[in-house]
């Protein structure tokens, strides 16, 4: 997924860290106040497609 797809406020994972996106080419890792540019062009993915359902259907979040 490319960085211009996401909303404000959505979580993701790029180059080893997680962020959120605070504007249209801005984000603040987690653990951090200072934003970063990141271009829209950049491929993402959200923390939602990390967290995959195993063969129960359920996420290891939802199993713990």
């Amino acid at each position: 997924m490319k960085f211009s797809q996401l909303k404000i406020g959505d979580r993701f994972h790029y180059r080893n860290a997680d962020f959120t996106k605070t504007g249209p080419l801005q984000a603040v890792a987690d653990g951090s106040s200072s934003a970063q540019l990141i271009m829209r062009s950049a491929e993402v993915r959200t923390l939602d497609e990390q967290a995959e359902p195993n063969s129960t259907g359920l996420s290891v979040r939802e199993q713990l």
